[in-house]
């Protein structure tokens, strides 16, 4: 009886995935293999010149290189960054308290305004180059925007939050008797951090990475605005085709190919967290 009562109120639930997530991807996915006619038109003649025009122009195999270089590294950037403060969050009684509410500010900020506050700083009249240009570090404005780097910094402050948030449980797991316990027998807190906190948290690290990874790889407005144009990015080529080009079957390509690469990463990245978990399991079996 409670199967069923718990199937029912499921139902919906399930019925809204299917209508708004399977049914446009396996839409997008069909169109991919249609062939093109013209700005804004295609018939339906089954075709891979989407899949081979993508693996063949230079530009979208740019592209697809620039967002797995942007989600890997923002996905470890944030990771690192977010350490310190989701144990300082953890086991700090005086700092716990402000870093939490700093970074649930911070991960409820607009990406626009975000973006347009890295813009504002990073730009040729902006912060960094006043400072620099008044120390007389440099003679003129560094080209801190409208870069690959611009957009890095902009997309691990995005993902920070994230980050904190998904490691502080880990952290919080951790005994304060262990954390003791290893300074007490004269280990730094170099030491400490490596030897009790990495093996009880990568695992967890890991997955917000990949998280942070694949949400990243589909991310689209501050690219826009920090990248000034200039970066080729996957999810820019696809705004590009579809509002500009008007190439539908090439735009749902590209998507399909972004899906697919980051299901890869995700089936690959899952293998190595198993087969790290099954080392001990395999040790212990053969001791």
């Amino acid at each position: 009886m409670h199967s069923k009562r718990w199937r029912y109120g499921i139902a919906p639930l399930i019925v809204a995935y299917l209508i708004f997530f399977v049914f446009p991807q396996f839409t997008f996915l069909v169109v991919s293999v249609f062939r093109s006619t013209g700005p804004g038109s295609f018939d339906s003649a089954v075709t891979f010149a989407n899949y081979a025009a993508i693996a063949s122009d230079g530009y979208f195999t740019r592209a697809i290189v620039n967002t797995l270089e942007l989600s890997a590294l923002t996905g470890a950037a944030s990771v690192v960054l977010a350490f310190p403060v989701a144990y300082a969050i953890a086991h700090s009684p005086r700092l716990g308290r402000p870093l939490f509410a700093l970074v649930v500010g911070v991960m409820f900020s607009s990406a626009v305004a975000l973006a347009l506050g890295w813009q504002t700083l990073l730009g040729s009249n902006g912060a960094f180059n006043r400072v620099l240009l008044g120390l007389g570090v440099i003679a003129s404005p560094l080209p801190l925007g409208s870069n690959f780097a611009a957009i890095a910094v902009g997309t691990i402050h995005g993902a920070v939050p994230v980050a904190v948030l998904g490691l502080l449980p880990a952290c919080e797991a951790i005994p304060a008797r262990q954390l003791e316990a290893s300074t007490g027998l004269g280990a730094s807190q170099w030491r400490t951090f490596w030897s009790v906190i990495v093996p009880q948290t990568y695992r967890s690290a890991l997955s917000i990475a990949l998280i942070v990874f694949a949400t990243t790889t589909s991310i689209f407005t501050t690219p826009a605005l920090l990248g000034g144009g200039r970066v080729a990015l996957v999810s820019l080529a696809i705004r590009d085709q579809l509002l500009t080009v008007f190439d539908y079957p090439r735009s749902a390509a590209l998507s399909a190919v972004l899906i697919v690469l980051t299901l890869a990463v995700t089936a690959l990245a899952r293998l190595v967290i198993r087969s790290r978990r099954a080392k001990p399991t395999l040790a212990g079996a053969a001791s």
